[in-house]
């Protein structure tokens, strides 16, 4: 099963919704949505004003085990990638630019790249 995580920013008329005051001329509010491809519907969103950063947003978020999450690089958040690994969670995510990452144990991938058109994955078998 997954699960597809992203935000879009909504731009109001900051003179007809002054609670979702964003700048000084300009009104928007954010919703954070978890949806299911398969179904194609949302299961779970928010609304937040748009100051709200993604992390933060994310902790409020349904996360269940068993489940791939994918998201962007804006929910770049090392402690909540950790809870989501101790819940049995597994996601996929672009990371920033600058992420060092440091390679704990040595892997050789054997990988065949000649699949037909109509998979999208890859097959590959590990070996230390």
């Amino acid at each position: 099963m997954v699960r597809l995580i992203d935000s879009a920013t909504i731009d109001l008329n900051v003179n007809q919704f002054e609670w979702a005051h964003f700048r000084k001329t300009k009104g928007d509010v954010k919703l954070h949505t978890v949806y299911d491809p398969e179904a194609d519907t949302p299961t779970f969103f928010e609304l937040t004003t748009a100051k709200m950063n993604d992390p933060k947003a994310a902790q409020n978020l349904p996360i269940m085990a068993g489940v791939t999450h994918a998201f962007d690089r804006a929910y770049d958040d090392y402690g909540w990638y950790y809870e989501m690994t101790s819940q049995g969670t597994r996601f996929v995510g672009r990371s920033e630019n600058a992420v060092k990452i440091q390679f704990l144990t040595a892997m050789v991938a054997t990988c065949d790249y000649r699949l037909p058109k109509s998979q999208h994955t890859v097959r590959c078998r590990y070996s230390k």
